[in-house]
């Protein structure tokens, strides 16, 4: 026998085996407001997805990529100081994500440093360069200094799309 998904009791089926509640008219009225909060909250879910704005989904995607190149740089010291024991990890940008927008996520750009040096020392970035230089060789780099001051702008898809590339990578590692 059955058991109610409301009230716990056990019921016999009246009418077809997909009935979820007993009989009661407090678990029917009960089940009827779950399903349609269920229903709400998709719909909510979806009416919020079409209002996002183009800055919505670039902030999204930056906190989705930025999570990955920590979870990818996840054991490795510092790139600027090469300190071992990070207490905090911040995704570290050699060019800044505001003024270099073509490479902001570009993941030979973004590298997992200290919050000391990325916060407080504006990246170090002498011994970042040096290090990332190290880390991807001259060539990989010249191309990201090449890249770095064009002019990019991405589509809301290709942005979606993106996301959904990072989440996939992020599950793999």
């Amino acid at each position: 026998m059955p058991r109610c998904k409301i009230c716990t009791h056990k019921f016999e089926y009246k009418w077809t085996s997909f009935e979820k509640t007993c009989l009661e008219p407090s678990c029917i009225l009960e089940w009827s407001k779950k399903v349609k909060d269920k229903e709400w909250k998709a719909e909510k879910k979806q009416l919020k997805d079409k209002l996002k704005t183009y800055s919505d989904h670039v902030k999204e995607l930056q906190v989705i990529f930025n999570r990955f190149i920590r979870k990818r740089d996840d054991g490795l010291p510092c790139i600027s100081c090469g300190n071992p024991n990070m207490k905090k990890v911040n995704a570290s940008h050699y060019y800044n994500a505001n003024n270099h927008y073509s490479v902001r996520f570009n993941e030979d750009n973004v590298h997992s440093a200290c919050e000391y040096c990325n916060t407080y020392l504006s990246g170090n970035l002498i011994p970042y360069r040096e290090a990332l230089i190290k880390k991807i060789g001259l060539e990989r780099f010249e191309y990201l200094e090449s890249i770095a001051n064009d002019t990019v702008k991405y589509s809301i898809p290709e942005l979606i799309e993106m996301k959904v590339i990072y989440k996939d990578k992020i599950k793999q590692l």
